[in-house]
């Protein structure tokens, strides 16, 4: 299932064009994709970290938290 990319502009308004995230098609200059990343944290202020599975492509078993 491939993953699109709404593109906005430097003021963070759609643009109503979207790019498939591993095309050819890349980002030109001014044009933007908005990246979040979520912490999770329970009540006793402990956050939750992930690895990355072992057989990605990119960044494979990778550690990842804040």
């Amino acid at each position: 299932m491939s993953e699109y990319w709404d593109v906005y502009d430097k003021f963070r308004n759609r643009t109503n064009k979207t790019i498939q995230r591993d095309s050819d098609e890349r980002l030109k200059n001014g044009e933007y994709h908005i990246v979040v990343t979520g912490i999770v944290e329970n009540s006793n202020k402990q956050i939750l970290i992930t690895r990355r599975n072992k057989n990605k492509n990119k960044l494979s078993n990778c550690i990842f938290y804040s």
